[in-house]
Formats: structure tokens, C-alpha cells, sequence
């Protein structure tokens, strides 16, 4: 396999550095997914527990 930055480096092909910040703003955005999906599994687990904690207090 060809090495992209000896194929094609910054400095004599400007198109390669839209190839770089289009692959940059992908993995960016699977970046942003991966926080949301995480926040959304921590809030519901957190939830979860104080609520079956509140129960138990609550029959208590």
C-alpha cells in the first residue's frame, strides 16, 4: 500500500488537504455520535439508579 503523504503530500497537490479535513469532519462527527450515544446511556443508567434508590428509600 502507497503512502498518502509520498503519494500526494500538502505542498504539491492542494486537493489532498480537502481530502484530509473532509476525513477530519467525518471522524469528527463520529466523534460527536459516540459522546451523544455515551450521554444518553449514562443519564439513562443514572436515572435508573436513583430511581430504584428513591424506591427502596421510600419503602424504607
Amino acid at each position: 500500500m502507497l503512502d498518502f503523504e509520498e503519494a500526494c503530500p500538502i505542498t504539491k497537490c492542494p486537493h489532498s488537504f480537502i481530502i484530509l479535513s473532509s476525513h477530519f469532519f467525518l471522524s469528527f462527527w463520529y466523534f460527536v455520535a459516540f459522546v451523544l450515544l455515551a450521554f444518553l446511556l449514562l443519564s439513562y443508567l443514572l436515572s435508573h439508579f436513583t430511581y430504584r434508590s428513591l424506591n427502596l428509600l421510600i419503602h424504607v
